[in-house]
């Protein structure tokens, strides 16, 4: 008896549902299906609802009050420059936080502070195409300003914004539909494969995995749910 295991990353482009759905929203059936030939094994895809742009801020002296006080001012002097570039429902979320040596004997005393993170932008849902892009050269426009500051030595902080990336904020709250999706999938595979004196059955699934999501150009996101199930011979 042989036992077939399926993974939900590997259900094939032909077994994608027509139409993705996103608070509502769908993609049309034409740009549902250049989306799924640019994702490959996607099980859905969607619109982004939220622009995230990496930050990086460095601020270096021997000061280390004084220098944090100062990284906490060019974070915050960012943070009004991302809203008056975006609106006011754009953030900065710092996450992460570091000190490190410059490695520079003459500086010995001196520090990198370090706070990266990212400029999150919510990407309403009548946003089309072009208005998306409008976004993008924004971006631009602000990591061309910063990266000239940062080369001026009398500002004395380094800072980074790397390029724009169009996500999914919650996409928990697509779970159910991408397990239906699924399973609607693997019952279509097991109804071909099977044989009228061997028919299949889908069997013994694992908990479904983390929901993943990988960008596919600024109008769509593809969505993964890794999962493991056994198709059998019924008895």
């Amino acid at each position: 008896m042989k036992v077939f295991t399926m993974l939900a990353v590997a259900a094939g482009a032909s077994l994608i549902s027509s139409f993705a759905l996103a608070g509502g929203k769908m993609l049309d059936r034409d740009h549902e299906y250049r989306f799924r030939r640019a994702g490959g094994d996607a099980i859905m895809v969607v619109p982004p609802d939220t622009l995230t742009i990496s930050v990086g801020i460095v601020r270096v002296g021997a000061d280390l009050p004084a220098t944090l006080a100062a990284l906490q001012g060019s974070a915050q002097d960012l943070g009004q420059r991302a809203q008056k570039a975006f609106g006011a429902q754009a953030r900065l979320q710092l996450l992460h936080f570091s000190v490190s040596p410059t490695g520079e004997k003459k500086t010995e005393t001196s520090r990198n502070l370090s706070a990266s993170g990212a400029i999150e932008v919510p990407l309403a849902a009548e946003l089309d195409y072009w208005g998306r892009a409008e976004l993008l050269v924004k971006a631009a426009a602000l990591a061309r300003e910063v990266e000239e500051e940062s080369k001026d030595p009398k500002k004395g902080v380094s800072i980074n914004l790397g390029s724009p990336t169009p996500l999914v904020r919650n996409t928990d709250g697509l779970r159910a539909e991408l397990i239906r999706r699924w399973v609607e999938d693997a019952r279509a595979f097991a109804a071909a494969a099977q044989s009228a004196g061997a028919p299949l059955h889908l069997l013994r699934c694992d908990p479904p995995g983390s929901v993943e999501q990988r960008p596919l150009g600024i109008g769509g996101v593809g969505l993964w749910l890794r999962q493991n199930c056994a198709i059998d011979v019924g008895k």
